[in-house]
């Protein structure tokens, strides 16, 4: 069994047909769930009956705040991130994890929309960032040897 360590980890957007990874994210999160309907009827006994019914997801992305020029960009900066957001359409992320041995993968690829973007500065420490997203659709999760 290969454990998976957060440093391998690596979590990338396709924005305007280039695909970057977030390289000043330090962290990041998704969390899946599905709704359910009961379905029991009233005097059917103690325990509740369900059927699953939709499920979404979410997640939050937080990390350093990063500025370069638009042009030279290699990773997402804090100005693409604004233009993801104030653009209002679906991005592509893709969360790509490698185990500890480098044998084995699992890829999350899924469309967003980013929810909210707060940044915090310290005038004595680097300044952060933290983004929340919805999921829209069904995420398409691979897993492999690599």
């Amino acid at each position: 069994m290969g454990l998976v360590l957060g440093k391998d980890v690596v979590l990338s957007a396709d924005f305007s047909g280039h695909t970057l990874p977030f390289g000043c994210a330090r962290s990041c999160t998704f969390d899946i769930q599905r709704e359910f309907v009961e379905t029991s009827i009233t005097g059917s006994g103690a325990f509740r009956t369900f059927i699953p019914s939709g499920a979404s997801f979410t997640g939050t992305i937080e990390g350093l705040v990063a500025l370069e020029e638009l042009g030279a960009a290699t990773t997402q900066n804090m100005g693409i991130i604004y233009d993801m957001f104030f653009s209002s359409t679906p991005i592509q992320i893709t969360f790509y994890e490698v185990d500890e041995t480098g044998e084995h993968f699992l890829s999350k690829s899924c469309y967003i929309y980013i929810e909210s973007i707060s940044e915090t500065g310290s005038f004595d420490n680097v300044s952060t960032f933290s983004i929340n997203f919805k999921g829209n659709g069904q995420p398409t999760i691979n897993y492999d040897e690599v």
